[in-house]
C-alpha cells in the first residue's frame, strides 16, 4: 500500500472548516500524527457502506489488538476518535487509516 501523509488541523474557539480529502484510493494508508486528541471526519456522499479500518499497533498478554473498523453508511458523515496513543501509535507516532469504499467519500483529520 502506498503511504499517504494527512495533516492534523486544529479545531479552533472560533470555528474551523475541514479540509476534506476526496479522490481517495482503497490502496491507500493514510497516515497522521497522533497525540491522543486526534478524530477523524469521514463523509460518505456514496450509496455503499464505507468501512473505515484504524490499525492498532499493540500487543496485550502476548496477543495482538484488532484493528477498529467503523462502518460510515451511505449518504452520512461521521466523527471517529479520539485514538488512544498506546493503541494505535505506530513508532514514528502516526495513525494508519484505510477504506474499503471510496467513492464520493472524503477524510478530514481534525484535533482539538
Amino acid at each position: 500500500m502506498t503511504e499517504v501523509a494527512k495533516a492534523a488541523e486544529q479545531i479552533v474557539k472560533t470555528g474551523v472548516v475541514p479540509t476534506n480529502t476526496g479522490s481517495l484510493s482503497a490502496s491507500n494508508n493514510y497516515v497522521t500524527p497522533n497525540d491522543g486528541r486526534l478524530f477523524l471526519h469521514v463523509i460518505n456522499g456514496g450509496g455503499s457502506t464505507c468501512n473505515v479500518t484504524i490499525a492498532a499497533n499493540k500487543l496485550v498478554d502476548g496477543l495482538t489488538v484488532p484493528d477498529r473498523t467503523v462502518a460510515v453508511l451511505a449518504g452520512t458523515d461521521q466523527m471517529i476518535g479520539p485514538f488512544d496513543k498506546d493503541v494505535y501509535n505506530d513508532a514514528n507516532d502516526l495513525i494508519s487509516v484505510t477504506f474499503d469504499f471510496i467513492t464520493t467519500v472524503t477524510l478530514a483529520a481534525m484535533r482539538f
